[in-house]
């Protein structure tokens, strides 16, 4: 048989006993012991530290910067309580993060309550912060001293990190975007002003926007951004794909020759198109987007121009399955 092993019974020890107060012995302990979990993905100055400090009028638990190896340091709001989670401590957490922009947060309990988990991966999960939850007990093995024992209850999920990389990129092209379009808009406004279209367009939140002129037998322009590229578009859209295009390639017959327009024609899509492609787009340099935005805009101003002189000699829109032909 083999040598009999003994262990050791864990106990559990009450936190009170430990840390007799929560901001004169708990949180003067974790400023000077930091490291709460080797596994987690940043490291948090010590020097940076901050304890009590102010937060409009309140003061929050600990506040220093975070440092990884893969981004800029952020601001990191520690809020400590040797007691369940409550929701007192969840606004005050909220209101840190506020206040000091953070990017993380993480909450230190004595137990955490299913609720306050639910709220914190919520944030994970919906703002572009990393959110932890931690309980903390103090154990000591047979009359060994109490030892503190922190375990993660909810971190960020490489779901959730995913997702925030997504929203993040999503809003720095959102930005992007809506710079270009500030600079592009009102050039086209500006040269289409005499033909009494593209007048007094809001900025789009989308990468495209469209107009159109009455009697124009379903024709409108439109303009699309993309990161290097931008884009003019003739388009037709009527009732019919047939018809759209035999009415797209009318038009490619007719409009000067040095418009320089490419038919789209898709298969299995109702809309047909005339395009003219620009380089340069929303992710390109401010001088090149301006010079971009005058070539575009003068090209839509001719577009327009030609498109209402050679729309009234084309002969009617064919429109099939017996539906009645539209002028």
């Amino acid at each position: 048989m083999g040598e009999r092993i003994e262990l050791g019974q864990i106990e559990r020890v009450a936190l009170r006993t430990v840390w007799p107060h929560e901001a004169n012995d708990f949180t003067p302990w974790l400023t000077k012991n930091i490291d709460l979990n080797e596994n987690l993905p940043f490291e948090i100055d010590r020097d940076s530290i901050e304890r009590e400090a102010a937060a409009g009028g309140f003061s929050v638990d600990i506040v220093g910067d975070s440092t990884t190896d893969r981004s800029e340091p952020g601001k990191v709001v520690i809020e400590n309580q040797l007691e369940g989670t409550d929701h007192d401590h969840l606004g005050k957490l909220l209101t840190y993060l506020a206040a000091y922009q953070a990017d993380k947060v993480i909450w230190i309990a004595g137990k955490a309550r299913p609720e306050h988990a639910k709220a914190v991966q919520w944030l994970n999960d919906n703002a572009n912060i990393d959110a932890y939850l931690f309980q903390v007990e103090a154990i000591k093995i047979d009359k060994s001293r109490p030892a503190p024992m922190f375990t993660q209850i909810v971190g960020p999920s490489e779901l959730s990190q995913r997702a925030k990389a997504a929203r993040q990129a999503d809003s720095v092209r959102g930005k992007r975007m809506v710079h270009y379009w500030r600079l592009l808009l009102p050039s086209v406004e500006k040269a289409c002003r005499p033909l009494g279209v593209w007048q007094n367009r809001s900025i789009p939140t989308d990468n495209w926007i469209a107009a159109s002129k009455s009697g124009a037998a379903h024709t409108s322009w439109s303009i699309v951004i993309k990161k290097e590229e931008s884009s003019v578009h003739l388009n037709v859209d009527g009732p019919s794909a047939e018809g759209n295009q035999l009415f797209v390639r009318e038009f490619g017959g007719r409009l000067p020759s040095d418009l320089s327009l490419e038919k789209d024609l898709k298969s299995g899509r109702r809309s047909a198109k005339l395009t003219r492609s620009f380089q340069g787009g929303w992710a390109s340099e401010e001088t090149v987007q301006s010079q971009i935005a005058q070539e575009l805009a003068d090209f839509m101003a001719e577009l327009v121009k030609a498109t209402s002189d050679v729309v009234s000699d084309l002969p009617s829109y064919p429109v099939s399955d017996g539906n009645a032909d539209i002028s």
